[in-house]
């Protein structure tokens, strides 16, 4: 077992994600909530021969039992949903702190609870943004890892459920620690999101970790690390057609960043093939986001960042006008098209969509969107030739963020 677990730490996988070492031993002792030492131990040590223990690592590990030389314990984990229950309680911030209070007179199990802390997160990201509502999933998150490290091992392994629950909040806290551009809490929590639906079995949520770490190591300029990340998932097992574009879709954006331009389009027009493809049943849940909408603002993003603005543009402004865009979306990419139309010198585009993007902006306490506002009026104020209107405008907006602004 302990050359298993080795050679799982640093498997080509691992090393995309968690880096040239993979899962260390610290990382992975964090997760089994053990000492460094026993993993030394297991992997250095005598052969462990303890059944329940290469029952608990088998498990932990997620390795399939015809990998295996003894029999798993029967354990399915039943298909799970994040839809919430019939007579949900209203959403309340105060509801997000309540996992691990030890409410012994509910029938509530763990996994159900943390699932429920899951859904109030994500309507109080909806309603308020990310800005106000990180602290929340972070704290959120390391109230329910406590439930974890408190409950006891068995003979058949991790409670799927739970480790499925955990899973997927982890990788909600994630995306909106990451919205709140809270880069490394976001980045401890996509670990612990990819840690607990692999010991769930939960490739769904894998998945879109994996896109979300993808994603968050481009914005970071970390390219390299996210054409990894996307590339070994592409690599790694079956895709549907419409995962497998969202995956070259970040392929592209990461090789457009790097500035290699025939091998962007040629990446992101095998995306644009296989989302024609259309939907199909094997999609995850989660995979309803990925519409036309969705392609149109990387592929206008794409075409900018390879030099190509009045290509991007109106790609841009379709993106912005697509029919599925939420508000919280619409702002982040009608800052980006301005941003656009900032660095491409169209200044007289850019002041025209000054008061829709005020307009849309204000409030929303979208910390991205701000983060594009401030960068764009750093570039604007190191260019002379740029209108002092233009100037005072991005100003204006960076000011409509705020949630306390009373205009």
């Amino acid at each position: 077992m302990g050359a298993l677990v080795r050679a799982w730490r640093t498997d080509p996988h691992h090393r995309s994600v968690f880096g040239p070492g993979g899962i260390t031993q610290t990382r992975l002792a964090r997760w089994a909530s053990m000492p460094q030492v026993s993993i030394s131990r297991l992997e250095n040590g005598p052969p462990e021969k303890n059944l329940d223990k290469l029952v608990f690592w088998a498990r932990l590990l997620g390795i399939p039992g015809r990998l295996l030389w003894f029999d798993l314990p029967e354990n399915t984990r039943p298909r799970t949903t994040s839809a919430p229950a019939p007579n949900a309680a209203p959403v309340t911030a105060g509801a997000v702190g309540r996992i691990g209070a030890g409410d012994t007179a509910s029938t509530t199990t763990p996994a159900q609870a943390i699932r429920e802390t899951t859904r109030h997160l994500i309507d109080l990201d909806n309603r308020y943004g990310a800005h106000d509502v990180a602290p929340l999933a972070i704290k959120a998150f390391r109230q329910a890892r406590r439930t974890w490290n408190t409950t006891a091992p068995t003979r058949s392994g991790p409670d799927r459920e739970l480790c499925a629950a955990l899973g997927e909040l982890a990788e909600v806290a994630g995306w909106i620690a990451f919205d709140a551009e809270q880069h490394h809490p976001a980045r401890r929590l996509n670990e612990e999101a990819l840690h607990f639906s692999r010991m769930a079995g939960d490739r769904s949520t894998e998945l879109l970790t994996l896109l979300n770490f993808s994603m968050q190591e481009s914005h970071l300029k970390h390219l390299n690390e996210s054409l990894m990340i996307a590339t070994s998932a592409l690599e790694n097992g079956r895709l549907s057609p419409r995962v497998r574009a969202m995956f070259h879709i970040r392929q592209a954006r990461a090789l457009s960043k790097s500035g290699q331009h025939h091998e962007a389009l040629r990446t992101f027009e095998r995306a644009r093939v296989l989302f024609g493809d259309g939907t199909a049943e094997r999609d995850p849940e989660w995979a309803w986001w990925i519409d036309t909408t969705e392609l149109l603002s990387h592929q206008g993003l794409m075409h900018a960042e390879l030099g190509r603005p009045d290509l991007g543009i109106p790609v841009l402004h379709e993106a912005v006008n697509g029919e599925s865009t939420g508000a919280s979306y619409r702002a982040i990419t009608l800052a980006q098209l301005w941003s656009v139309m900032v660095a491409a010198g169209a200044w007289q585009d850019a002041q025209a969509l000054t008061d829709t993007l005020a307009e849309r902006v204000r409030g929303i306490g979208h910390t991205r969107a701000t983060g594009v506002l401030l960068r764009t009026r750093d570039e604007l104020t190191a260019t002379p030739r740029a209108p002092a209107a233009l100037t005072d405008a991005v100003r204006h907006l960076i000011e409509c963020t705020r949630d306390d602004n009373p205009l």
